[in-house]
């Protein structure tokens, strides 16, 4: 190759790792400024929506909390929020994560069925434990990952005690055996 051949591919080569980093950094401030704006969009929106909820629950004093938040008014004004914007969806939610009022009124009745689902699993395990350990079977633990919330703690106390009462099976067994 010759030396006029390997500059100009030098040249060529050079001009591209330029164009290439031009556009990676270029790319990456569209991007900043694009996510800057979405958040802008959604922080405007939180405070639409929060002065939506707050003249509802101003209209219905009287009502519980709960059902002044399913009111259809507010539900359709959520609903506005949405098609005005590029959101896809407005939930209210309490600090422990239970959703209030949603634009999508079935994704907020399928969350609540989803955590009452995994409550109630977690008591029937709680269930079926007691239910062994009344039938003499001492053996059978808590099933699943131990956790730190209430039903988790009863259900490591369920096993403790099924614990407690096999051993002193064994010795009441033994103790028959000496006499």
């Amino acid at each position: 190759m010759t030396l006029k051949t390997r500059l100009t591919l030098g040249s060529v080569l050079l001009a591209t790792l330029i164009a290439g980093a031009i556009s990676a950094v270029d790319l990456a401030n569209v991007m900043h400024l694009e996510f800057d704006a979405t958040l802008d969009r959604a922080q405007l929106m939180k405070n639409v929506a929060a002065e939506l909820v707050r003249e509802a629950l101003n209209r219905q004093r009287s009502v519980p909390l709960r059902d002044a938040l399913r009111d259809p008014e507010l539900s359709g004004a959520l609903v506005n929020i949405l098609t005005a914007s590029r959101i896809l969806e407005v939930a209210l939610v309490d600090p422990g994560g239970e959703i209030l009022a949603d634009s999508d009124q079935g994704r907020a009745v399928s969350i609540a069925f989803l955590a009452s689902a995994v409550a109630f699993r977690k008591l029937g395990q709680i269930g079926r434990m007691l239910d062994l350990a009344a039938s003499g079977d001492f053996e059978a633990g808590p099933s699943g990952p131990v956790g730190a919330d209430e039903l988790s703690i009863v259900a490591s106390k369920v096993s403790l005690l099924g614990q407690r009462l096999r051993g002193a099976q064994f010795e009441v067994s033994d103790l028959r055996g000496v006499i």
